[in-house]
C-alpha cells in the first residue's frame, strides 16, 4: 500500500515537472499573440482617428484593388455612421463598391443620397447613369442624360 502512494507522489511530481515548462511555453506565446493584436488594433484605431481625405482615399483604392469589398464597405459604413468624413465621398464610395457587387439597388440609394448634398455634381450624375445603363433602366437612364447635358450646356 505504501509503495502505491509513493507510485502516486512520483507521478504527480513528474507530471508536474513536465507540464510546467508547457504551461510557460503556452503562456509565453499567448501572451506574445495577444500583445501583437493590441498593438495592430491600437495602431489601426490610431490611425483612423488621424486620417486625411488623402489617406481615405488611398486606403479605399487598396481595398478596391483587392476586392475585398466586405472590409472596404465595413470601413466606409463605420465613416458614415460617425460622420468621420464628408458624407458625400463616403456615399459615392459605398455606391461604387455595391455596383461592383451588382447590387444595383443598394448603389442607386446611395449614389442618390450623395446626390442630395450635391444636386449638380456630373461625377455623380455620370456615375448614376452608367448605373442605370449597366442595370437596363432607360428611361432613367435618359432623364440623368438629359439633366448631365443641360448642366452642362449651362456651365459652358
Amino acid at each position: 500500500m505504501k509503495s502505491n502512494i509513493t507510485l502516486f507522489y512520483i507521478y504527480i511530481f513528474v507530471t508536474l515537472v513536465f507540464l510546467m515548462p508547457v504551461c510557460y511555453l503556452i503562456t509565453k506565446d499567448l501572451f506574445r499573440v495577444l500583445s501583437f493584436f493590441y498593438y495592430r488594433y491600437s495602431i489601426y484605431y490610431y490611425d483612423f482617428l488621424d486620417m486625411s481625405q488623402d489617406k481615405l482615399n488611398k486606403k479605399i483604392d487598396f481595398y478596391l484593388f483587392k476586392k475585398q469589398w466586405f472590409v472596404c464597405i465595413s470601413m466606409l459604413e463605420f465613416f458614415y455612421e460617425n460622420k468621420i468624413f464628408t458624407n458625400f465621398v463616403v456615399l459615392l464610395y459605398l455606391g461604387y463598391c455595391y455596383e461592383n457587387l451588382f447590387y444595383f439597388h443598394i448603389a442607386e440609394y446611395y449614389y442618390l443620397k450623395s446626390l442630395s448634398f450635391s444636386k449638380n455634381n456630373l461625377l455623380i450624375l455620370n456615375k448614376l447613369a452608367n448605373l442605370y445603363k449597366l442595370s437596363k433602366q432607360n428611361i432613367k437612364e435618359l432623364k440623368i442624360l438629359k439633366q448631365i447635358s443641360l448642366l452642362q450646356d449651362n456651365f459652358f
